[in-house]
């Protein structure tokens, strides 16, 4: 945890830095890591706050964010652009301020109609303006996934899906549920679209373009966030990205949307099975996280970057089980996914004030103590029980 909080804060300074040292820029795909560590953290999100005005304020005629703003880059991700959209959605669920989350209304619209005009006549994203990147993989050029550039990237048109549900719930939350409901309906467009052209039952994966000759960890991940896959079959896709060979693979940025699909898909227990990353850092006396792994061909360019902090989001999120169930914390689940640990240790800071597990584990059995601030409704979950939570300390 230690060096996580420290990579985090050292690149918290005036704004969301993306690295100490390298670019010192605040790169919106970078900061949905950085901000939400530091939140979690620190119980803060001023700087999220100031993130999420700054990228509104930064957008060009076309309806989409710069790809890092305040600077004078000048830089397009048309891909962080709906990462924007899907920080709006997590600071709704952390803060569950309607005024402030409502001042996006326009901004979204604005970036999912850039994307919607992008759809072609078979339903994928088509080619991809600006700069096309998706993370930095070794097998892609610039960052750039199969069909960036020329249409027809499945990872585009699984995101594109995965950021309209994000926005349906910002919109519900905000009062506009005809708009919620418009939304939800071309996100199930775009899946089933994926799911009649890129879906390879033989591999029993997802191809990254209809042509079913690249294929990607990123890819499939993304099938599993966007529903385009359920149950047992989304388990059994996060099960081969680890097995088939000739993927395309994540990098450290991009685990946090495999540890998310993880929660998704009710893997929670292999969070832990995918730090070795991490690891390798910790054994080479690293004091903070770097940008891309120690081992592999990708150049190191920045050993202090916030985006590799999302373990120990993760550590809140999955080990501890804590999610907030509505926007605010308002109400929240504490269902820990302890895997061979033993015990728990952990305080989770929030504007509503503390959450704190201290819990031991011997089998199926569990003992300790949880305390939840006043004004927020919460259940803890194990075993298959559901035991509802009072303010203060609880008993288990």
């Amino acid at each position: 945890m230690e060096p996580g909080w420290r990579t985090a804060s050292l690149c918290a300074q005036d704004l969301l830095m993306s690295d100490a040292h390298y670019e010192q820029m605040q790169y919106i795909g970078d900061a949905r890591i950085h901000g939400e560590a530091i939140q979690y953290f620190s119980g803060n999100d001023d700087l999220v706050r100031q993130m999420l005005m700054q990228a509104d304020w930064s957008k060009i005629p076309e309806g989409l964010t710069r790809a890092c703003y305040p600077d004078g880059f000048n830089l397009t991700i048309p891909i962080y652009s709906l990462v924007w959209i899907d920080i709006i959605h997590d600071h709704m669920m952390w803060a569950g301020d309607k005024e402030f989350t409502a001042q996006f209304d326009l901004g979204i619209y604005t970036v999912l109609e850039w994307f919607n005009k992008k759809i072609q006549p078979n339903g994928l994203v088509g080619p991809v303006d600006w700069w096309a990147y998706a993370d930095w993989c070794v097998d892609w050029k610039s960052g750039v996934p199969p069909g960036g550039l020329e249409g027809n990237s499945v990872l585009f048109t699984l995101h594109f899906a995965y950021t309209l549900q994000n926005a349906a719930k910002i919109y519900r939350f905000i009062g506009k549920d005809h708009i919620a409901e418009m939304y939800d309906n071309q996100a199930k467009l775009l899946t089933n679209s994926v799911n009649h052209l890129c879906w390879n039952a033989e591999k029993g994966l997802y191809s990254d373009t209809p042509e079913m000759k690249y294929y990607s960890q990123h890819t499939n991940i993304f099938a599993v966030l966007a529903g385009a896959v359920e149950g047992e079959k989304a388990q059994q896709i996060l099960n081969n990205i680890f097995t088939e060979k000739g993927l395309s693979e994540i990098g450290l940025y991009f685990h946090h949307y495999l540890f998310e699909a993880f929660d998704k898909a009710g893997m929670q227990n292999e969070f832990q099975n995918h730090l070795a990353g991490w690891k390798e850092m910790m054994e080479n006396n690293l004091s903070t996280f770097t940008e891309v792994a120690l081992t592999g061909n990708r150049t190191q360019r920045s050993d202090c970057h916030p985006w590799s902090c999302s373990p120990n989001i993760h550590f809140f999120k999955t080990i501890c089980g804590m999610q907030a169930v509505e926007p605010g914390f308002e109400k929240i689940r504490i269902s820990p996914n302890t895997g061979d640990l033993k015990f728990i240790n952990a305080g989770f800071s929030h504007p509503k004030d503390d959450i704190k597990l201290n819990l031991k584990f011997d089998g199926i059995n569990v003992q300790g103590e949880i305390v939840i601030p006043e004004m927020m409704d919460a259940d803890f979950v194990w075993n298959g029980r559901s035991v509802k939570l009072k303010a203060g300390t609880n008993k288990i």
